[in-house]
C-alpha cells in the first residue's frame, strides 16, 4: 500500500462509530466496513477516513469511526462527530 504523510490544520469528521476490543479488533473492524457498506450509509458518508480512537490509552478497548469531512447536514441522530486537532510535537 502506499501511503503519505500530510500535515493539515485541524478539522471535523462525521460517522458511524464502534467500540472494539483490541484482542479481536482485526477481526472485527472488517465486518463492520461490510456492515456499513451493506446498509447504505456509505450513501451518506464518503468514508475518507478509518479512525482509531483511545483518548485515556488505559483500557482494553477503543472506538473505531468510519468517517469523512464534516459539511453540517449530517442528522446527529445517527452520526458521531470528532475534531481531529493538529499533532502536537
Amino acid at each position: 500500500m502506499d501511503y503519505k504523510i500530510v500535515k493539515k490544520a485541524p478539522f471535523t469528521v462525521v460517522g458511524v462509530s464502534a467500540a472494539f476490543k483490541y484482542e479481536t479488533a482485526d477481526h472485527e473492524i472488517p465486518q463492520f466496513w461490510l456492515g456499513f457498506n451493506r446498509s447504505g450509509k456509505s450513501a451518506l458518508i464518503d468514508s475518507m477516513y478509518g479512525i482509531s480512537i483511545d483518548k485515556d490509552m488505559s483500557g482494553n478497548e477503543f472506538e473505531y469511526l468510519i468517517a469523512d469531512y464534516a459539511n453540517g447536514t449530517e442528522d446527529e441522530n445517527y452520526y458521531s462527530e470528532i475534531w481531529i486537532p493538529v499533532r502536537k510535537k
